[in-house]
Parts: C-alpha cells; structure tokens; sequence
C-alpha cells in the first residue's frame, strides 16, 4: 500500500508538470515572466470579442499598477478601480476591460483585464505566442504552494507550436508563431 500511494503521488506530480509552462506577457516596456498551469477547463473569454482570458496574480503587476488597485483587487472589487479610473493616472487605460465571469463558490462577478501585446508560452517543449488574449488580474494565490502564478487558456497552446530551439532562431529573425 505505501508503494502504491508513493507511485499515486509521483505520477501526480507528473501530471501536473507536464502542465505546467512558463509564460512570458509583453506589455510596452513591461515584461512579466512566471511559471503558468495549463487549465484544459478555462473557458473564461470576453463575451464581445470572445478573446481568451489568461488569469496572472495582480501581485506579478503590483510595480505597473497604481498602489490602491491590489488591496481591491484581492477584496474582488474590480469596477469600482474602472470607476476611479478618471481620477487614476495610468498609462494603459485604454487597454483595460472588465470581463464578467462566474467562480466558484461565488456568484457572477468581474475581472478587471488588461490587453498585452503579445504572451509567448513556453510548454511542453514547444513556444506558442499569441496577440488575441486578455490578462485577467487574480487578487489572490493561485497555488498554495506557489507552483504556479498564471492560469492559461487552453486555446493559447492549441496548434502545433514551434520547437523551442527553433522558436528562439526565429525570433531573431523577425519570424514567429502564431496561435
């Protein structure tokens, strides 16, 4: 029995490694990297555009937004920042969308989003990149024991994708892929 829960647990660990990636986001002259697990069950998107939304910790962000947004985004106060919005100086207003979803063990509610310029991801050996994504803020932990800082959409890593090596010979070329 103890052999059998020790391979029990290891291949879990596995499993969950073999989901985890690492993400990159580009935002002007923001770059956010972090360790990302690939949630097959997100179908979190934005009902207009149906763009895919990526889930990262607010506290990944907490040098580019102003100093009020983390206290309300772990509160879950999200349009409340959207109305303050006038009174707030940030650069990339224009990029923000709040995107309604349901949680679990809550009711309806909001995520305050942010627009990137692009988010490359790193998974299973292969780089996808994507410019049709939104970046929704978490005021929380994702991971209790910190494995992971980002939530990624399945429709991210969909396709082939490119080999990591040659992925990073195409990016100095000017090439890339797209998702």
């Amino acid at each position: 029995m103890i052999f059998k829960a020790v391979q029990t647990n290891r291949r879990q660990v596995e499993n969950r490694e073999t989901l985890l990636g690492e993400v990159t986001v580009n935002l002007g002259e923001a770059t956010i990297r972090c360790t990302g697990l690939l949630d097959t069950g997100n179908q979190l998107s934005d009902p207009l555009t149906r763009t895919p939304v990526m889930v990262m910790e607010a506290s990944l962000w907490e040098a580019y937004l102003p100093p009020s947004w983390s206290k309300k985004l772990a509160e879950g106060e999200p349009d409340k920042l959207v109305m303050e919005l006038g009174e707030t100086e940030f650069p990339w207003k224009d990029r923000l969308r709040l995107v309604p979803y349901r949680g679990v063990n809550r009711g309806a509610a909001f995520m305050l989003a942010l627009k990137p310029d692009s988010v490359v991801i790193v998974l299973g050996g292969r780089n996808y990149a994507a410019g049709k994504v939104l970046v929704g803020f978490d005021g929380g932990t994702l991971s209790g024991e910190g494995a992971y800082r980002a939530i990624i959409h399945p429709d991210l890593v969909d396709g082939e994708g490119q080999p990591e090596a040659r992925a990073d010979a195409d990016a100095s070329s000017g090439n890339s892929a797209a998702v």
